[in-house]
């Protein structure tokens, strides 16, 4: 896949941030090659997007939100379930 005849152009639209990043990337790696810089980083990826660290941070709360609405969920049901065992002794075993 190394071949000289490199005729195609892709264009790229990244913020400034991102720009800076990979220009740094490939004078540290490439000698400032960012044509190769990209080539390396796309033909030896195979997986899946990692996610950003406000990405695992949205996930760690949602993962502490979804455990808290379980043991709610979970009184919920033990709450109806001692309404419904009342209510076969006595329909009025709220009251006493």
């Amino acid at each position: 896949m190394s071949s000289n005849n490199k005729n195609f152009i892709i264009r790229l639209r990244v913020d400034a941030a991102t720009a800076n990043a990979i220009r740094a990337k490939a004078d540290n790696h490439f000698n400032g090659n960012i044509s190769a810089c990209i080539r390396c980083a796309t033909l030896q990826y195979d997986g899946e997007a990692a996610p950003s660290s406000a990405n695992s941070e949205i996930t760690a709360l949602l993962t502490a939100i979804l455990r808290q609405l379980k043991k709610i969920g979970t009184n919920v049901n033990q709450t109806a379930h001692q309404i419904n065992e009342r209510m076969k002794v006595s329909p009025y075993g709220l009251f006493a």
